[in-house]
């Protein structure tokens, strides 16, 4: 007995412990995970903070900068994220997945609302186009074609 425990109310504070720490790690993950929908809309950046999240809604344009272009597709975007990923067995027999190659980036590019023009000159951490679900494709297969071009609501966040 350490300090007037039995072994199995050890080992139920030991699980208590591990499920605590498990906790506040996924509560973390889901705080930052949902920062997007708690930051504040504004049509102007002229009022907010430097390095604040915020949302703007409107119409993107294109900056000074070329566009980048899309890995896959090879379409023109404003800001580009992609990760190449590969399922693997792990040593559990359970299905995991390896990032191969991941790389995100944006250009400048400017944002039409309907008060004001925005100018997001700094990488956006967070650019909302569309939803788009991705195919998962067996080896044995090709990957169905890309659609071309793309126009609606842009949400950047800086």
């Amino acid at each position: 007995m350490v300090f007037g425990l039995s072994g199995s109310q050890l080992f139920g504070v030991g699980l208590a412990v591990v499920g605590t720490i498990v906790l506040a790690f996924s509560g973390r993950y889901v705080w930052r995970a949902t920062s997007i929908y708690r930051a504040e809309v504004v049509s102007m950046l002229g009022e907010t903070t430097p390095r604040a999240l915020v949302r703007v809604s409107g119409t993107a344009q294109q900056g000074d900068a070329d566009l980048l272009s899309a890995p896959f597709s090879g379409n023109d975007c404003l800001a580009l994220r992609y990760a190449v990923e590969e399922r693997r067995l792990s040593p559990f027999l359970l299905p995991w997945f390896v990032t191969i190659h991941e790389l995100a980036g944006s250009d400048a590019f400017r944002v039409r609302t309907a008060e004001a023009d925005v100018d997001i000159v700094e990488p956006a951490r967070t650019v909302t186009l569309e939803r788009e679900i991705v195919a998962t494709v067996p080896p044995s297969d090709e990957p169905p074609s890309a659609s071309h071009g793309s126009s609606g609501p842009l949400t950047p966040s800086q």
